[in-house]
């Protein structure tokens, strides 16, 4: 049988950026990238996401979680790729380990919750939605204000 291809191989990981990389690779041939290289990567993953070419944004963002699976930036990115492409359960889980991991952005339970309601779980996303309600407004963030209003209406609540 063969070997898997490497994500450069396989062109779920640009292959400019993988070249790119003068890094000594990590298991399962993927090259250490620096902080530059790092940035860059995210750049090309919020462009698929932007393109909704979501699943070779999750790649691109597997690929940084791999170098760092406590990125915040990056979890969410992934969920919202998974969210995407409707896996509202691959999501939720993401999101739970951003919330668990700290994160206090109030688009993180907002999104978590509507992967909840995706998920016919209305109990878990009004406790989302109370979370992001509290996190907006510590943060006097009135676009997710208006969401978390908007998603409540919805549920008639």
């Amino acid at each position: 049988m063969p070997a898997e291809p490497s994500l450069a191989e396989s062109g779920d990981l640009p292959r400019a950026v993988a070249e790119d990389s003068a890094q000594a690779p990590l298991p399962g041939g993927l090259p250490n990238f620096d902080r530059r290289q790092r940035a860059a990567l995210r750049a090309i993953g919020r462009s698929l996401l932007t393109a909704g070419q979501y699943a070779q944004a999750r790649a691109v963002f597997a690929a940084l979680l791999h170098l760092d699976p406590t990125h915040l930036a990056d979890l969410a990115a992934a969920a919202e790729a998974f969210q995407a492409e409707g896996k509202p359960a691959q999501a939720a889980s993401l999101l739970q380990v951003c919330l668990l991991l700290g994160g206090r952005e109030p688009d993180i339970p907002l999104r978590l919750a509507e992967c909840q309601l995706a998920l016919g779980y209305a109990p878990a996303a009004r406790i989302a939605l109370d979370l992001a309600e509290e996190y907006a407004v510590r943060s006097e963030n009135a676009m997710a204000l208006a969401r978390i209003a908007l998603m409540r209406n919805g549920m008639g609540t």
